[in-house]
C-alpha cells in the first residue's frame, strides 16, 4: 500500500491545518532577523512570505479535491528498471540558450588546466566538462540520518548540442530503489560531480541512501561520489566579500544576471512532498521541481563565471576584491608566483573598478598576501615594500613590524631593521621581539658586514 494511502487510512479524512495567517506579522514584531534582511528590503521579504503562505493555504483547501495528475504538472513518465519504477522528467536545452546573462555553452568551451591546482584536488586533473554531472537534491530534512529521503534528484549533463536536466522523483518511498538505480547508471557514465554545497550535504545524503538500500558499500559509495567540484567552496574563495553573501540565489542576482520570480523557497521542499503524499496534490511538488531546475541551470552558468574569474590572463579586468581573493587562494595552494601575478594584474586606472573599491580589511589582506608570497620567493625588496604599506595602514600591529624588520635585515639595511624591531618590541614586548631588537642593536653597533649565520636563522 502506498504511503499516502496508509496515512489516509491512519488519520482518516481530516484535513491538515493550514499555515498560520500571522507568520509575517509575528516575524516582523518579534524576530525580524529570521527574515535574513533588514531595512528597506524587509517589506519585500515580508511580502514574499505572505505570498508563499497564501499559496500554501490554497494547497490545503479542503474544497479542492480534483487535483491534476502528476503528469499534468511535471512533464515526464515512469522510468522502469530492475528495481521497479520511479517518475522521471527529462528536459533538454540547446547549448545556445542563455540562463541569465550567460550562455549554457560557455562552460563546455573553457580550458580547465588549472582546475586541480585551483581546488587543491589532484583528482580533478583530468576533469572535462563533457564528463561532468551537475547534481542537486531536494530532501526531507537537513540531517544525514536514516529517515532523510532525497525525494527529488536533479541531474544535468551535456548530450550532443544540448544540456539535459533529468529529475528523478519519488511518488512514494517505495520508488527509492528505482530512483537510486537510475542515479547509479548516470554516475557510471559521468565520473565527475559538480554541485553547490554537495560535499557537505547532497553526496552525504545520497551515500547514506545508497548504503542503506544495499546498492553500494560505504567505501564504494564514497568513491562513486568523487571526485567533486563544489561550487560553494569555490564561490566563497573567489567571490567572498564582493556580494552580500554566497548563497546561490544571491549569486544568481549579482553574478549571473538571473532573478527568480514566484520561486518556491527551498526550505519548504519537504512540506511540498508531504502535501503530495498526503493529499495527492502534485502542484507543490511541481513548484519544487521548478526550483530544482533553476538550481541545476544556475550551477552550470556559475561554474562558467568562476572559471572566467580565475582564468590565467594578464589583463583580466577582475574586480580588485576578486583579485585579492584569487591571489590569496593561489598562495594557499602553494603557488606564490601565481599570487603575485594576479596582484600585478589588478586594474589601477579603470575608473569603474578603482583600487579604493577595496575595504580596508581587503587592502590589508592583499598586502599580507603580497608580503607572504614575496617572502616565499625570497623577493626581499617586495616583501619590504608590502610590509611598509601594512605598517602604514595598521601601525599598531606588531607582526607587520616584525616582518618588516626581517625583510630590511635581508636587504642589509640594518638601521631600518633595528627601527622596525624597536617598534615591534614596543607594541608586543614578548621575548622573541626583545631578543630580535637587541640582536639588531648589536649588529648595528658592531659592523655593517654580513650577519652571523646563527643570527640569520633566528631572524
Amino acid at each position: 500500500m502506498k504511503l499516502g494511502a496508509r496515512l489516509t487510512r491512519t488519520v482518516g479524512s481530516q484535513e491538515p491545518p493550514a499555515p498560520s495567517a500571522g507568520v509575517s506579522e509575528a516575524l516582523r514584531e518579534h524576530h525580524p532577523e529570521r527574515l535574513g534582511v533588514t531595512g528597506p528590503a524587509l517589506s519585500d521579504a515580508l511580502a514574499s512570505y505572505d505570498a508563499t503562505r497564501a499559496q500554501m493555504e490554497r494547497w490545503y483547501d479542503p474544497s479542492i479535491t480534483d487535483w491534476p495528475p502528476l503528469e499534468a504538472v511535471i512533464d515526464g513518465a515512469e522510468h522502469h528498471g530492475e528495481h521497479g519504477s520511479c517518475y522521471r522528467s527529462v528536459m533538454t536545452f540547446p547549448l545556445a540558450s542563455r540562463h541569465g546573462d550567460r550562455s549554457l555553452a560557455d562552460f563546455f568551451d573553457r580550458p580547465l588546466d588549472q582546475l586541480a591546482a585551483l581546488t587543491g584536488d589532484p583528482r580533478l586533473a583530468d576533469f572535462t566538462p563533457n564528463d561532468a554531472l551537475f547534481l542537486d537534491i531536494e530532501a526531507t530534512g537537513l540531517d544525514h540520518g536514516a529517515g532523510n529521503y532525497a525525494f527529488l534528484i536533479g541531474l544535468g549533463y551535456r548530450q550532443g548540442a544540448d544540456f539535459v536536466v533529468e529529475q528523478l522523483i519519488l511518488r512514494d518511498p517505495d520508488d527509492e530503489d528505482a530512483q537510486l538505480e537510475a542515479l547509479c547508471a548516470l554516475l557510471d557514465e559521468k565520473p565527475y560531480l559538480v554541485s553547490f554545497n554537495g560535499k557537505s550535504y547532497d553526496t552525504s545524503v545520497l551515500q547514506q541512501r545508497l548504503v542503506m538500500r544495499r546498492f553500494l558499500s560505504r567505501t564504494e559509495a564514497d568513491v562513486k561520489l568523487m571526485p567533486h567540484l563544489d561550487l560553494l567552496h569555490l564561490s566563497n574563495n573567489i567571490l567572498g566579500g564582493l556580494y552580500p553573501n554566497c548563497r546561490l540565489q544571491t549569486l544568481e542576482r549579482h553574478a549571473l544576471g538571473f532573478v527568480r520570480h514566484d520561486d518556491m523557497p527551498g526550505y519548504l521542499a519537504a512540506s511540498c512532498w508531504y502535501a503530495y503524499l498526503r493529499l495527492n496534490n502534485p502542484v507543490p511538488l511541481a513548484e519544487i521541481a521548478r526550483h530544482n531546475l533553476f538550481d541545476v541551470l544556475s550551477m552550470l552558468t556559475l561554474a562558467d563565471r568562476l572559471l572566467d574569474e580565475t582564468a590565467p590572463t594578464i589583463d583580466s579586468g577582475r574586480h580588485p576584491c576578486v583579485a585579492v581573493n584569487l591571489a590569496h587562494l593561489w598562495l594557499r595552494r602553494g603557488e606564490p608566483q601565481l599570487a603575485l601575478d594576479v596582484l600585478d594584474a589588478m586594474p589601477t586606472s579603470d575608473p569603474s573598478i578603482p583600487m579604493h573599491a577595496l575595504m580596508p580589511s581587503q587592502r590589508q589582506r592583499a598586502l599580507k598576501t603580497e608580503a607572504l608570497a614575496a617572502r616565499r620567493l625570497r623577493r626581499h625588496a617586495r616583501r619590504r615594500a608590502a610590509n611598509e604599506a601594512l605598517v602604514s595602514l595598521v601601525p599598531e600591529e606588531a607582526t607587520f613590524w616584525v616582518d618588516l624588520s626581517i625583510a630590511c635585515d635581508r636587504l642589509r639595511d640594518h638601521s631600518a631593521a633595528y627601527d622596525a624591531a624597536v617598534r615591534a618590541a614596543e607594541l608586543s614586548p614578548l621575548p622573541p621581539n626583545i631578543r630580535r631588537r637587541d640582536r639588531f642593536a648589536r649588529r648595528l653597533g658592531s659592523s655593517s658586514g654580513p650577519a652571523p649565520e646563527q643570527d640569520k636563522k633566528r631572524a
